[in-house]
């Protein structure tokens, strides 16, 4: 990812989670808060416990970072993104062409595609 660095600390989190926007798609919930000041996106990705494994959530890890990995060139710079996997959804509903096609359009909807 060339112009995305990591979030790290659970109040970069709190704060994107407090007071940014919000799209919610089918799989995914993308919250989004404009930094303008920075060159650079800022993504943070969450999969909560409940009902997964580790090696269930990385899985969905690595399939979200690989969506926003391909979508990355077609995005605006200066924002701080938090992706989260919806808790309802089951793992067997993870696979790459859901992922990416939700994370497409909750992109387009929030205006951060050029």
């Amino acid at each position: 990812m060339q112009k995305t660095l990591s979030l790290k600390q659970s109040t970069d989190f709190q704060k994107i989670l407090k007071h940014g926007k919000w799209i919610n798609g089918e799989y995914l919930c993308v919250y989004f808060l404009c930094y303008s000041q920075c060159e650079n996106n800022f993504l943070g990705i969450a999969v909560g416990k409940k009902g997964l494994n580790s090696v269930q959530r990385n899985r969905i890890k690595r399939l979200i970072r690989e969506a926003y990995r391909l979508k990355e060139k077609e995005m605006k710079v200066g924002y701080q993104i938090v992706i989260l996997w919806r808790n309802k959804n089951q793992f067997e509903m993870a696979t790459f062409q859901n992922i990416y096609d939700d994370l497409e359009n909750c992109l387009l909807k929030s205006g951060m595609l050029l």
